[in-house]
């Protein structure tokens, strides 16, 4: 990112409405990399695209809590719609609970977000307004390789298509299920 022509990639970029990444993408740059991808992330939402941003936790990949502490608290006022997980939650604040949750995209002025607590629980908040998923749990699963980039992916396609959060929760299921039933991700 040092050596990049920013004016040319942001209007390259300004022909989507939404950029994803996630904690991992974070936690592989640098220091001085992760703050040119700050501004380049805080120039997109400036130009009204949506920064969707998988948490995605990972504690052996930040050099420390403090270094994943500042950069989460650096980026998380500039998400447009959250992914998290209980699992995130555990790692990074030591509390999976729903309402600890609500409170983090309270905090960080985050106006659109999807926890999947565990295997039977999902929800999705959009400007206050509190949705929910009970899922089917299935009882085996063959691999769980990239079970939630096909959720969150799930989960963003079909909100971005019909606006409604229960249908998108649904989906992400009904993806994630699929996704863990075969070996490697594959679904046919």
């Amino acid at each position: 990112l040092n050596n990049l022509n920013y004016n040319k990639l942001i209007s390259k970029f300004t022909k989507y409405d939404y950029i994803y990444f996630s904690g991992i993408t974070l936690a592989l740059f640098s220091k001085e990399k992760r703050m040119n991808f700050y501004e380049f992330i805080k120039i997109l939402k400036q130009k009204n695209i949506k920064i969707v941003f998988d948490l995605n936790i990972r504690l052996n990949r930040w050099l420390n809590i403090l270094q994943l502490n500042k950069t989460l608290n650096l980026f998380l006022p500039l998400i447009s719609i959250l992914f998290g997980t209980g699992e995130d939650m555990r790692s990074w604040k030591n509390n999976d609970d729903v309402v600890f949750f609500k409170k983090t995209i309270k905090k960080n002025n985050i106006q659109h977000a999807v926890y999947r607590k565990n295997v039977s629980c999902n929800y999705a908040f959009i400007n206050n307004k509190h949705f929910t998923n009970m899922n089917k749990i299935q009882n085996t699963i063959i691999d769980s390789t990239c079970a939630v980039d096909g959720f969150n992916a799930a989960y963003i396609s079909e909100f971005v298509t019909s606006q409604n959060a229960v249908k998108s929760l649904k989906a992400c299921h009904d993806m994630g299920s699929k996704i863990v039933m075969k070996k490697g991700a594959i679904i046919l």
